[in-house]
């Protein structure tokens, strides 16, 4: 009788690639978004950069500077999501405020 041999797990995800543009792109992106929510100004307690806004400015560029790429776009694309869903769901007026 044959031996059954293990299936061998899936080969990790090999990581992905950003090229120097895309990285200062990213980067240049979280600094507008570091400081304050982009919809209204404020912090909300929903946001993954909450307790991260609530550091000194040193603090903060120093634990953006820190991230691994990847992070650094799903934070990106987490705010880019939160924007458009905010926009989605605003009123006729708050959009033509937004637009000035």
């Amino acid at each position: 009788m044959k031996k059954k041999t293990k299936a061998s797990p899936s080969p990790a995800r090999r990581a992905r690639q950003f090229s120097p543009e895309r990285l200062r792109w990213l980067n240049v992106q979280l600094a507008h978004l570091a400081p304050s929510c982009p919809w209204n100004q404020r912090n909300p307690a929903e946001c993954p950069l909450a307790d991260v806004r609530k550091l000194p400015a040193t603090a903060v560029a120093e634990w953006l500077e820190n991230l691994s790429p990847e992070e650094k776009e799903y934070l990106v694309l987490y705010h880019q999501c939160c924007l458009a869903i905010k926009w989605d769901n605003a009123s006729e007026p708050a959009k033509a405020v937004a637009r000035r």
